[in-house]
């Protein structure tokens, strides 16, 4: 028994878990995002994109048991979640490679600039790679790359690319118009080069996964090799909104009856930032109950500064709100306030939400303090005289 124990524990003990390994073709790639194949290293085995990242191949065998031939890549925006990885390693003879799908093309002497390239068969009915990107914080998403002809051959065939799009894993792609090549090869030469640049709708921004697929299909005769190359995926950042911020203080910070202060606010602009006026005129505020003690002191907490350098206070919330203008002059309430512009403004005011009771009587003096507070508007010094809240008739 001690024997098995001993070799089970031998058994346990050279046994461990094999990490989970995501394919780096399949992760969403940040932008910028950029590939033109000069690292030999990334695809060294047929069929293994495991090292090349964001970007995979596929053979495009959508119909199996068929070869239809001439079909506009611009239609075939369905998803081919069965058609086969594909790619052909370590080739370098353009000229003589007769099998279909994706193939990889290394430098050579004819041949110095490096790409994989795609080229239709009748197993290879719509050969594509498929790249995976991250839109997050990107806006104007602009795809570009070089659709190059690589065969130098007598072949002549009408080989036409397309690109599409589609937000997500699943579903549908969207084919992009300005993106298609109608014929991407020229025969007995291997010089033609079509630039693509194209700007994607404002869907694709800010997404975690953006797929794009580019693709051309089985040509009528022998098709040719269409590299696609200098592959290039850049986007505008977004920048992050930040408010207007502002520090303010009153001096004096409190007061009786008669007395003055000076409230000034510093205000910092915001950026990129949608500043909302509910009320039509932004104002100080503060929406709190009653106060029941006169003695106590009355506080003007931190709130928006005043585009009309108004200043209102909200007691009790209710329709009870008594405000006069600075050009009040006899009433139970009486506030007055001025700007520190040359020209006081019409609506300058400060606002005493109170409910009144039938006759006025004079309550006992008491303070009110204005501590600092927090602005969003432009800096403005506003200076408040706080007459007797009620005056006997």
């Amino acid at each position: 028994m001690a024997e098995v124990v001993s070799a089970l524990n031998v058994s346990f003990r050279h046994t461990r878990l094999l990490p989970l390994i995501v394919p780096a073709g399949t992760v969403a790639q940040a932008l910028p995002f950029s590939q033109n194949w000069t690292n030999a290293g990334l695809i060294t085995t047929d069929d293994d994109w495991s090292h090349v990242p964001g970007i995979t191949g596929y053979l495009g065998d959508y119909l199996p048991s068929s070869a239809p031939t001439a079909v506009d890549p611009r239609t075939l925006v369905q998803d081919f979640p069965t058609v086969a990885v594909d790619v052909i390693a370590n080739q370098t003879a353009p000229n003589s490679l007769t099998t279909g799908g994706v193939a990889e093309f290394e430098a050579t002497t004819t041949n110095p600039n490096p790409t994989i390239a795609l080229n239709g068969s009748g197993t290879a009915d719509a050969p594509f790679i498929l790249i995976n990107i991250s839109t997050l914080g990107q806006t104007a998403i602009t795809v570009a790359y070089n659709v190059r002809d690589i065969d130098g051959s007598s072949d002549n065939a009408v080989q036409q690319v397309a690109l599409h799009y589609r937000v997500g894993s699943s579903g549908n792609f969207t084919n992009v118009p300005a993106a298609y090549v109608a014929d991407a090869t020229t025969a007995n030469s291997a010089t033609q080069s079509t630039a693509i640049s194209v700007v994607l709708p404002a869907s694709v921004e800010n997404q975690p996964l953006v797929q794009l697929r580019i693709m051309t299909t089985n040509a009528v005769g022998n098709d040719e090799w269409v590299g696609i190359d200098d592959i290039s995926i850049t986007g505008s950042s977004v920048p992050t909104p930040t408010p207007p911020t502002g520090v303010g203080s009153a001096n004096p910070g409190t007061l009786f009856a008669g007395a003055s202060t000076d409230l000034t606010v510093q205000v910092t602009p915001g950026s990129s930032a949608a500043v909302t006026d509910t009320a039509g005129r932004s104002s100080i505020s503060r929406a709190s109950p009653m106060i029941p003690d006169p003695e106590q002191p009355i506080t003007v907490a931190a709130g928006t500064l005043a585009s009309r350098g108004a200043i209102s206070r909200a007691i009790g919330g209710d329709a009870n709100t008594i405000a006069r203008s600075s050009r009040s002059s006899r009433s139970c309430t009486d506030a007055t306030a001025s700007s520190s512009a040359a020209r006081p403004e019409p609506w300058s005011e400060i606002a005493e939400a109170h409910r009144m009771a039938p006759t006025c009587h004079r309550p006992p003096r008491h303070a009110m303090t204005f501590p600092t507070h927090a602005a969003t508007r432009r800096s403005r010094v506003v200076r408040a005289r706080a007459t007797d809240v009620t005056r006997r008739r």
